[in-house]
């Protein structure tokens, strides 16, 4: 992890950005390492880039879905 400090690092999607910006806060005021997204195609992007040990995401979002997004995750990084 880039971040010595963190206990974690947790990847959040959420299409209500208001939502999402509130997991943000809390989980970083936590000390984890949080990266949030408002859609499934940033979220995978970023999944791609990166290795996250947390997924958090909505369920019913417009486009990939989160049943579709955890799926496609998992063929990201299977560990």
């Amino acid at each position: 992890m880039n971040n010595s400090s963190s206990i974690g690092k947790i990847l959040v999607v959420d299409d209500e950005a208001e939502l999402k910006n509130i997991l943000v806060e809390a989980l970083t005021s936590q000390g984890y390492q949080v990266a949030g997204f408002t859609g499934g195609e940033a979220a995978l992007a970023a999944l791609r880039a990166e290795a996250f040990d947390v997924l958090l995401t909505d369920l019913m979002m417009p486009g990939i879905d989160g049943i579709a997004l955890t799926r496609e995750g998992l063929q990201i990084d299977r560990t």
